[in-house]
């Protein structure tokens, strides 16, 4: 009897115990995306840089003048003031940290750097990654 009570009371914390995320390959997942934009960014592909953001009328992008909701806004924001590669420039991400809040969500503080373009500029942002069917995507960008 003893022994049964003490396999109950085991597998009672085993099952009641919180899954531990493997925050090593989070992060390496989630520097995987970055790195992608960065690339699609730096061949003048917009569309492929918003891969990284999960696709849905959820995501948000809040900047210096505006906040928007929505993918497909974000995406109309980022084309209309980015209309060409040249206006674009070459995109750096400097990753400061990462930090998984959860097994299906992190967040991302670092640094954004445009040159090679008529205004170079750089700034900082915190982005939120949720994980879901397609990976890790960014659903919450504030960016400054």
């Amino acid at each position: 009897m003893k022994r049964l009570i003490l396999i109950s009371f085991l597998c009672l914390i085993a099952c009641s115990s919180e899954v531990t995320p493997d925050k090593e390959a989070i992060r390496e997942e989630i520097v995987a995306v970055m790195q992608a934009q960065e690339t699609a960014w730096n061949k003048g592909d917009i569309r492929g840089f918003m891969q990284g953001y999960l696709q849905s009328d959820s995501t948000i992008f809040v900047g210096k003048k505006r906040v928007n909701y929505g993918w497909e806004n974000v995406l109309a924001a980022y084309l209309k003031g980015y209309p060409d590669e040249a206006t674009m420039g070459k995109l750096h991400f400097d990753l400061i940290r990462i930090e998984a809040m959860d097994a299906t969500h992190a967040y991302v503080i670092g640094k954004w750097t445009l040159s090679e373009n008529a205004e170079p500029a750089s700034g900082h942002f915190v982005l939120i990654f949720e994980k879901g069917a397609a990976g890790w995507r960014i659903t919450v960008d504030g960016t400054s």
